[in-house]
C-alpha cells in the first residue's frame, strides 16, 4: 500500500526528509534555507502557469544546493524535473510538478489524481528498457506543487508498480502494435 504524506515545507522537516531520501547533502543554513523557501512560496503563488511554478522549483533546489545546475534536468522524456546523480550518469529523482490551483495535484485524502498517475508512468519508462529493469537506484520520487510536497520511497514503487501483474501489462503495452487485434483489446 503507498501511503500519502504530506510534507510540511515551513518548518525543517522538507530539508530533513530531502536529506533521508538522498537529495540534501548541502551546507546551507536553516537561515538560508528558510529565505529561499519563502521566496519559492511566494513564487509558485504568484506564477501563472505549471512551467513557471517548474522554474521556481528548480531554483529552489539550486539556491539551498540540493542539485547543481547542471544536474537538473527540465521535462527531459517529459518528466516535469528529474535530477541526475552528482555524477550525472544516471537520474536519482523524478518530480512530477502541477501548479498550486491545478485540481490534478493529489490530496492527502485524495491519492487518485493525475499527478500520482504521472509519475507512476514516469518511474515506470525510467525503470523499464525494452521491457527490462535499466535503474535500480532511484532515490526519490516527489509531487508537488512547489508547497506540498508528497514524497515516496522508490522501493514502495518498485514493488507496486515494478514487478509482477502491473510491470508485465506495462510491458505489454508499450510493445503492443496497435494495429492487430489482440492490441486493441488490451488497450480497452
Amino acid at each position: 500500500m503507498l501511503t500519502l504524506n504530506i510534507t510540511d515545507i515551513r518548518n525543517d522537516s522538507l530539508k530533513r526528509t530531502l536529506k533521508q531520501r538522498g537529495l540534501k547533502n548541502s551546507k546551507t543554513s536553516s537561515t538560508e534555507y528558510k529565505k529561499n523557501l519563502d521566496i519559492l512560496i511566494e513564487e509558485v503563488n504568484a506564477a501563472p502557469n505549471e512551467p513557471d511554478v517548474k522554474a521556481r522549483i528548480r531554483d529552489f533546489l539550486i539556491n539551498t544546493e540540493v542539485t547543481s545546475t547542471r544536474n537538473i534536468i527540465l521535462e527531459e522524456g517529459h518528466v516535469d524535473i528529474s535530477l541526475r546523480s552528482p555524477d550525472g550518469k544516471r537520474v536519482a529523482s523524478l518530480i512530477e510538478v502541477k501548479h498550486v490551483r491545478n485540481d490534478e495535484m493529489i490530496k492527502k485524502t485524495d491519492g487518485n489524481r493525475k499527478a500520482l498517475h504521472e509519475l507512476i508512468w514516469y518511474f515506470l519508462n525510467e525503470i523499464f528498457y525494452e521491457g527490462n529493469i535499466r535503474n535500480y537506484n532511484l532515490e526519490s520520487l516527489a509531487v508537488t506543487d512547489g508547497i506540498r510536497w508528497f514524497l515516496f520511497s522508490p522501493k514502495d514503487f518498485y514493488h507496486l508498480f515494478g514487478e509482477g501483474d502491473f510491470a508485465k501489462q506495462y510491458n505489454e503495452f508499450k510493445s503492443a502494435n496497435y494495429g492487430n487485434e489482440e492490441s486493441k483489446n488490451f488497450i480497452k
